[in-house]
């Protein structure tokens, strides 16, 4: 039986996705590849596969929340 696929639309900041394509590309791994294993995983592991953190930059002001 086919795979039926289907189309994911995000907006990113450009300088992360240029960051992060130049990094795909030299792990030879192209966006659509990464964004899969990345849903696959967290399937998985039934969670995100990483410990979300608040960068530095962004702490002082959300304590003041």
């Amino acid at each position: 039986m086919p795979v039926t696929k289907s189309n994911v639309n995000v907006k990113i900041d450009a300088e992360v996705k240029g960051a992060a394509t130049m990094l795909l590309d030299r792990m030879g791994i192209d966006q659509t590849t990464a964004i899969d294993m990345f849903y696959r995983q967290i399937i998985a592991e039934r969670r995100l596969p990483f410990q979300p953190v608040v960068a530095l930059r962004w702490r002082s002001s959300l304590q003041r929340l």
